[in-house]
């Protein structure tokens, strides 16, 4: 009796595998790995005063998901400016005051080295006070818009 792998062309079937192992990879894996960079490249800079208002992230894909995946990030637009790529339980400090956080999401192209440009955009206008907690639901919704909406 032949081994499994030698019946069915073993070189060729473990090229294959790995080659759909790297292929199908995205966002931590590709970063970690090296082969992509999970964009845009972008952190929300750290602000430490002592009335900072506490921003967490609450992130829901509704529906089933792209094939490569998807990054997502805030727009934010206030005291501080920033681009901030978020996931689920993001958790930011800013300074109190008022602000435009706009959520959008890049699509993978073939991996999230490669990404689409930024779309499916929402947008909340909030007043963050000195101290406050919000958390942002974030919902996206597959093929539809997204939405977005602070609690307290």
């Amino acid at each position: 009796m032949q081994p499994v792998l030698s019946a069915i062309g073993g070189s060729r079937v473990l090229v294959v595998f790995g080659l759909a192992l790297v292929l199908a990879g995205c966002g931590e894996y590709m970063a970690v790995m090296g082969l992509g960079t999970p964009g845009p490249p972008a952190d929300l800079p750290a602000y430490k005063g002592s009335d900072a208002a506490i921003v967490v992230v609450d992130l829901e894909t509704i529906g089933c998901c792209y094939m490569e995946g998807a990054i997502h990030a805030l727009e934010v637009e206030g005291p501080i400016d920033a681009e901030w790529t978020i996931e689920d339980g993001s958790e930011g400090r800013l300074p109190p005051g008022d602000y435009v956080l706009t959520a959008y999401e890049q699509v993978c192209n073939g991996n999230c080295g490669r990404l689409s440009p930024p779309g499916n955009h929402c947008s909340v206008t909030l007043t963050l006070a000195p101290s406050a907690s919000v958390t942002l639901d974030l919902r996206y919704p597959l093929m539809d818009p997204c939405t977005i909406e602070p609690r307290s």
